[in-house]
């Protein structure tokens, strides 16, 4: 059986170095499979995503940017063999987007985001009954609709993929509108995998192998001269006058909005650390500003399917409007899963968990008395807690990896070694206090549970 080459982290640090240092492919064999490839072929931007303003308006501030396509095409060069013995013949195979990988004789693809059967070339017989039969005529097509969620490093999504380079540009000191009015490309990498099954003649005994290869994926934005950036006033803070634009008015904030590219969480069910989320601010008529004001501000929940008391976030600062341009915000993941009544959003289920949000804050100028609290953007963070589960190659070479740690190298490639499941056990249900009399212990199996918790269902994480 061949060694692993690779296995295909879900970590974005982890794929990134590896993908740069493992010459752009993995693959993993078991008994019935001598070999098996894979190759996309790819030029310049042959990957290549539109992403257009469809909202018929010039106005930067309510653009509406959505995707041209709807799909991506890959022309993938899979091969299959089977080993060389007459009662090993090819059964099937799959093609995936995302990684996969391989536990003893059966494929793991629980990170992948979308697959479909695929019929590559392949061989098996043996001697002068060994041939291969002609394949890769259809290209793997992926719904752009099925790849949009999932780990940051996995998933594709073109529109938040354009965000993340609008955030770098403002904190550089770039504004929305200048980004908007010129062309963008954004190149990302990602997984294609294809998983291949051979079988023993005359019965439903099957073994598989994959392999995995790097694609570029392109996202392309044509940026629009004609835009302009038209800020408008509460019209309290106009004199009454509705959509008065300020340019002789004192300054004030006239926009606070969530980054454009959230980070959501999909990994472990506790987090190492809390979401970081920006909030970008706005100030109008800021030249005018006669020196630092104060920005009293906070994240409320807005319309949720659970209830969250009290604020997400809440900030009391002194703010430059010359020179400040953002806060940074912390979301109380951690808090929020080692409380008993959100247990059941601790649960590694693959349910996704949306947190939605609104901005309030109100703004005293230099010198001033505050305004009224205003509501302002909306957004919606979002948390999966996903199994944790490491696979060690005795390559050296790779390892399921989450929020970019690598798990141990160890002797055995097709070893797992669950991870302690998280939030543990006693911050999801109290224990009862212990009777301080001798007793003589009863059997595990025959333990009484006080209440019902699904433990099997922990356990299995």
């Amino acid at each position: 059986m061949n060694n692993s080459n690779k296995v295909v982290s879900g970590s974005v640090l982890a794929l990134g170095l590896f993908l740069q240092s493992m010459v752009g492919s993995a693959n993993q064999t078991s008994d019935f499979l001598s070999s098996i490839s894979l190759s996309v072929e790819q030029g310049i931007n042959t990957h290549l995503v539109e992403v257009h303003n469809v909202s018929g308006n010039n106005n930067v501030n309510t653009m509406n940017l959505q995707p041209i396509e709807t799909e991506l095409s890959f022309n993938l060069n899979g091969h299959v063999s089977c080993v060389a013995d007459n009662d090993i013949m090819y059964d099937s195979a799959k093609a995936y987007f995302g990684p996969v990988s391989l536990f003893i004789d059966t494929i793991t693809d629980t990170q992948a985001l979308y697959q479909s059967t695929y019929h590559p070339q392949f061989t098996d017989g043996k001697g002068n009954k060994r041939f291969a039969e002609a394949g890769n005529f259809d290209p793997f097509v992926v719904p752009l609709a099925q790849i949009k969620q999932g780990h940051p490093a996995i998933r594709f999504d073109p529109v938040e993929e354009l965000n993340k380079k609008l955030q770098q540009h403002i904190n550089q000191g770039g504004t929305k509108l200048d980004f908007y009015q010129q062309d963008h490309f954004v190149n990302v990498q990602r997984t294609v995998s294809m998983a291949g099954w051979c079988r023993l003649e005359g019965s439903n005994t099957k073994k598989a192998g994959f392999a995995s290869t790097v694609v570029e994926l392109t996202v392309k934005y044509e940026g629009d001269p004609n835009l302009k950036e038209m800020p408008v006033l509460n019209a309290q803070l106009a004199n009454n006058l509705p959509n008065q634009v300020a340019n002789n008015f004192e300054v004030d904030l006239a926009n606070v909005t969530f980054q454009p590219n959230m980070p959501h969480h999909y990994g472990k069910c506790l987090p190492d650390a809390d979401p970081q989320i920006q909030l970008n601010l706005m100030f109008a008529n800021k030249q005018n500003s006669k020196g630092p004001g104060t920005i009293n501000l906070r994240v409320v929940p807005n319309n949720n399917s659970y209830q969250y008391l009290g604020n997400y976030f809440y900030r009391s600062t002194q703010i430059d409007p010359k020179t400040d341009n953002a806060i940074t915000m912390t979301f109380p993941l951690i808090a929020m899963l080692s409380q008993q009544q959100y247990a059941n959003m601790a649960v590694s289920d693959n349910k996704v968990w949306n947190h939605n949000m609104k901005i309030q804050a109100r703004y005293k100028p230099y010198g001033k008395v505050f305004g009224e609290w205003h509501d302002f953007d909306t957004g919606t963070f979002k948390h999966r807690c996903e199994p944790q589960v490491q696979f060690n190659s005795p390559a050296g070479l790779g390892g399921y990896q989450q929020n970019g740690q690598a798990s141990p190298v160890g002797p055995d490639a097709r070893q797992v070694k669950p991870i302690e499941v998280t939030p543990k056990l006693d911050k999801i249900q109290p224990l009862s206090p212990v009777d301080p009399k001798p007793t003589v212990p009863m059997p595990d199996r025959l333990k009484p549970v006080e209440e019902e918790v699904d433990l099997n269902k922990i356990r299995a994480q």
